[in-house]
């Protein structure tokens, strides 16, 4: 299931919630804090990925003693390619 939800075909996409609020340079509007559920979270991670395909990857790195997937969400400018020896530094 998740396969077809992160297809990149607009006419998958469309049936994924709609994105996030965005202000004017495009920057998330936060939500008021609230619990999110498995299926809610799931739904943010897939709206995410396919709203940045060029900066993340979006993958599963098995299931929980429930069954369900662990989602990964990488953020870089290199999604799904091993840097090694790159480090961030807090500054």
């Amino acid at each position: 299931m998740l396969d077809l939800l992160l297809d990149k075909d607009p006419a998958t996409r469309e049936k994924v919630e709609t994105p996030p609020r965005t202000d004017k340079y495009h920057f998330v509007i936060p939500e008021k804090f609230k619990h999110h559920n498995y299926t809610e979270m799931e739904k943010y991670l897939i709206v995410l990925s396919n709203m940045f395909p060029n900066i993340t990857r979006l993958y599963s790195i098995g299931r929980s003693v429930e069954g369900r997937q662990l989602h990964v969400l990488e953020i870089s400018d290199n999604p799904g390619k091993h840097e090694p020896g790159k480090v961030l530094h807090d500054t």
